[in-house]
């Protein structure tokens, strides 16, 4: 018998590439999120609030696997309830969650509550006794690059000191499908883009790619640029497009995030 395939987040940037990667497997993955099915989605939908314990059950009755996309990075206290929900119903119905974390965020954890509630999120599942698996995947180009228009002030742009290893989306889904598919026990390998990064060096490209011209000036990191400057390198699973192939590719297309 196939399994079935749930997918929380599904109409974000990762979970709704998962979807259409699990498809392409052969499977019709179930997509939860808090708004109706988004155009264009492959797979079966269905409304659930996260938060709420009957909404959570009543939707993973039959999953077999469940792949956590979903996240409030503006309300973090809400995926702290929400994996207590998904680790409730995995223990009665004996599901495999499949968690999405961020790589390389205990030194940025300190001083951000939504990546300390990640970490929280993983220690839980490592303590709850159930099949689980935790991916740790980098930022996606589409944010990276919504990071640096955000630092364009008139003819300059800021340039805090900052280290990415970009990956191309549709990489990391083709990643976290196979560990879904094969239900892999434990902490994934981190999975990043083909190269690292400094903050001068994404901006130039950038700044290439879109075919503009601002003045570089060096700015201190404070606020949310000073916890991301805390993100370092890490090693693991690479590849698919770079940043430079991206910007040839898909820049100047809508960008998927709304801050």
């Amino acid at each position: 018998m196939s399994a079935n395939y749930v997918v929380t987040g599904a109409s974000g940037v990762l979970g709704a590439a998962l979807a259409v990667r699990l498809n392409e497997s052969g499977l019709v993955p179930k997509g939860l999120g808090r708004k109706p099915k988004p155009p264009g989605f492959v797979g079966h939908w269905l409304q659930c609030d996260l938060t709420d314990a009957a909404s959570v059950e009543s939707c993973l009755a039959d999953a077999d696997v469940v792949v956590h996309c979903a996240s409030s990075p503006l309300e973090p206290e809400k995926d702290r309830i929400t994996m207590r929900n998904l680790i409730a119903v995995a223990r009665r119905t004996r599901c495999h969650i499949v968690y999405v974390s961020i790589c390389s965020m205990e030194s940025a954890a300190p001083y951000n509550d939504y990546y300390k509630s990640k970490l929280s999120d993983e220690r839980d599942l490592e303590l709850s006794g159930i099949s689980y698996g935790i991916v740790r995947i980098a930022q996606f180009h589409p944010f990276v690059s919504r990071l640096l228009s955000h630092l364009v002030v008139g003819p300059i742009i800021l340039a805090p000191k900052l280290q990415f290893q970009p990956i191309d989306v549709a990489f990391a889904a083709e990643v976290l499908c196979k560990f879904a598919m094969d239900r892999k026990e434990g902490r994934s390998p981190d999975v990043h883009g083909p190269q690292s990064f400094t903050q001068r060096e994404l901006i130039h490209a950038w700044l290439r790619g879109n075919r503009m011209k601002k003045i570089v000036l060096p700015f201190p990191r404070i606020g949310k640029l000073k916890q991301l400057g805390r993100i370092e390198p890490v090693e693991g699973l690479s590849g698919g497009r770079t940043w430079q192939q991206w910007l040839r590719e898909e820049e100047g297309s809508p960008s998927p995030y709304t801050w």
